[in-house]
């Protein structure tokens, strides 16, 4: 296994080199040396029986494993959406029936990963996305390696229709992005109504069916957001490279400021404003110093705390879907399970009381990017009104695009809550054990369930925790590809690597340096301190913006200058490097290590 795991890296650094799929010849010899003899792009494979999976960027939203019922409920949003955006995007009734069979295998599930099926994505990029440009700007913001093959050319009178669209979307944004905020408030207090209902199954199943597809009505707004927010961020760069907007040693990054109405930034400053409540009261810090939490919820509910009650139920009501893999229906939110929110306060809140945490109101100049264009142009320049317009567009979409994921987070939160209660029916009826099984379920179990059925599902869900609980071990690979219809084997043992020179380079998407001490971390965990350290992992999702926020910089082995480590950390005013190869691999918890966010390099300092 660990010979066929270093072949398998020979290939992919072959890929590298040749820019193609490879096909090598190579040695192995009696000291366990392997040499490669010849490499050349593979010419016999059809392109078109390809299958390629990618989970770059999805793993952000779903890392490692995810149950069966999150990778039915992520199927059933992404075809619903995506159909939606293609038509909202004025793609004509006969190209969308054309590709009716993408809309529902635009995601795959390996080894209890969700990956992208990378070439069905192409395939509906290609109608959307009229010059190749545009398709480097998506990949980029995406963080996608070159997968030109999969690219093609489209008819001028399409090409002509998208910019159409393009200019159209542009001179309305600030109308239909509102228009969305409005209609996602209804919606999600519509969605969560139930609660206030005494509905059967099937009146329950009714109303989750109806929420959804009332919700994936207005959705096809975030893409539209996203595709703006991806091209312009090309279209900006490069016109500010080419006209000399960046001075000498400054960023990308700056051109695209902060906005302190984002969503992340409100979370960490109603945080912080329990741990305030908390610990300026003697008798309740140490209460949560020393009492168990379900004391500590009897505690908050207590009508004796007024303050800390009310914060509580705003931080619950606002933020209670804000958490660690929060797409994940099995992931436990503080919604579903205060007791989440609990161990968080316990875990800062003798940072907080030592003056170690960052969690301050960030001061940003949101006239940023505008300042660059006035110190290149005069205002009577031609240039200077488009584009103080595209970059006033572009720092919009960025928050945007963190605001409306924020707003999935509580769509899919509230899926959830329906989902828990679809689970105590099902196990009060004893088809399945206990509620939490329902997560081992799709969402067609559920359905069959609601419309009558009630055959036990004792043996399904049991099968499915071995075969889950045989995935837990297993690294599967970023990308896999195999032909249609036939068998594949892909190496399941990550192959080492050496740093010889002590440096490392990735991405710069947030300037500043720092040298301070690493601390790795492949999963979150609370009760670390990282404060004044540089956090080093796989990657991020909106819950480890906690952690985050105490970092003096951060490495990220995955991500793009729109991932949200990226967004974050310029949030955040930190040092940040995304696209480190192997990074929680080749640096040592506790080594000293110096990061330059603007040239996207790490020095690795001698022990």
């Amino acid at each position: 296994d660990d010979e066929t795991a270093r072949i398998y890296l020979l290939i992919r650094k072959a890929e590298e080199l040749l820019g193609a799929f490879a096909d090598i010849e190579f040695a192995c010899t009696e000291n366990d040396e392997i040499y490669l003899l010849q490499a050349r792009p593979i010419t016999g494979i059809e392109q078109a029986k390809l299958i390629i999976l990618d989970n770059t960027n999805i793993v952000e939203s779903f890392p490692e494993i995810s149950l069966p019922l999150s990778y039915s409920f992520a199927s059933l949003t992404y075809e619903k959406v995506f159909r939606a955006s293609l038509s909202a995007f004025g793609i004509s009734d006969n190209q969308l029936e054309n590709s009716n069979e993408l809309f529902p295998n635009l995601l795959a599930h390996f080894k209890g990963r969700i990956y992208y099926r990378l070439d069905n994505w192409y395939k509906l990029v290609n109608q959307v996305y009229p010059s190749s440009s545009l398709k480097k700007s998506w990949r980029d913001a995406v963080g996608l390696i070159e997968s030109e093959n999969l690219s093609k050319n489209i008819s001028l009178s399409h090409k002509i229709k998208v910019w159409t669209r393009i200019l159209y979307l542009l001179l309305t944004y600030r109308f239909w992005t509102r228009r969305f905020f409005i209609a996602f408030d209804k919606l999600y207090l519509h969605f969560r109504s139930w609660k206030s209902q005494s509905l059967t199954p099937v009146k329950l199943w009714g109303h989750f069916s109806e929420s959804i597809e009332k919700g994936l009505e207005s959705w096809p707004y975030t893409l539209l957001n996203d595709y703006l927010a991806f091209a312009l961020v090309g279209w900006v760069k490069k016109a500010a490279n080419q006209l000399g907007v960046l001075p000498e040693n400054t960023g990308e990054e700056e051109l695209f400021p902060g906005n302190e109405e984002m969503e992340s930034r409100q979370a960490v400053m109603h945080f912080n404003g329990l741990l305030a409540i908390i610990t300026a009261d003697v008798h309740l810090s140490q209460s949560f110093q020393s009492q168990p939490a379900d004391k500590l919820l009897e505690i908050i509910e207590d009508a004796k705390h007024p303050s800390l009650t009310k914060a509580w139920k705003n931080y619950i009501e606002r933020f209670g879907d804000r958490a660690l893999a929060e797409l994940k229906m099995e992931t436990q939110t503080p919604r579903v399970n205060p007791v989440v929110l609990i161990e968080m306060i316990q875990s800062h809140l003798h940072l907080y009381s030592s003056n170690q945490l960052n969690f301050k109101p960030l001061q940003f100049d949101s006239n940023a990017g505008l300042a660059l264009i006035r110190k290149r142009f005069h205002p009577l320049h031609p240039l200077y009104y488009p584009l103080k317009f595209l970059i006033r567009i572009t720092s919009k979409g960025l928050s945007n695009r963190e605001n409306m994921r924020f707003c999935r987070a509580r769509i899919f939160g509230a899926s959830r809550e329906i989902f828990l209660e679809f689970g105590r029916l099902l196990a009060e009826k004893k088809i399945i054990a206990v509620k939490e099984d329902v997560f081992y379920l799709e969402l067609s179990d559920i359905e069959s369930f609601a419309k009558g059925n009630n055959q036990p599902l004792f043996q399904k869900v049991e099968a499915r925790k071995l075969e889950y609980a045989s995935f837990s071990d297993l690294t599967p690979p970023d990308r896999i590809i195999f032909e249609e219809g036939k068998d594949f084997w892909v190496p399941l043992i990550q192959g080492s690597e050496e740093n010889s020179e002590g440096i490392l380079r990735g991405t710069g998407v947030s300037k500043g340096s720092c040298e301070a001490e690493a601390i790795i971390l492949l999963k979150p965990d609370f009760n670390q301190v990282v404060k004044g350290k540089i956090l080093v992992t796989k990657m991020t999702d909106p819950g480890w913006v906690f952690l985050m926020s105490q970092a003096a910089g951060i490495i990220s082995e995955r991500g793009s200058l729109l991932s949200h480590t990226a967004i974050i950390g310029r949030e955040l005013g930190i040092p940040v490097i995304v696209g480190v190869e192997n990074a929680t691999r080749l640096i040592q918890n506790g080594q000293r290590i110096s990061i330059d966010g603007l040239l996207g390099t790490i020095q690795i300092m001698e022990s």
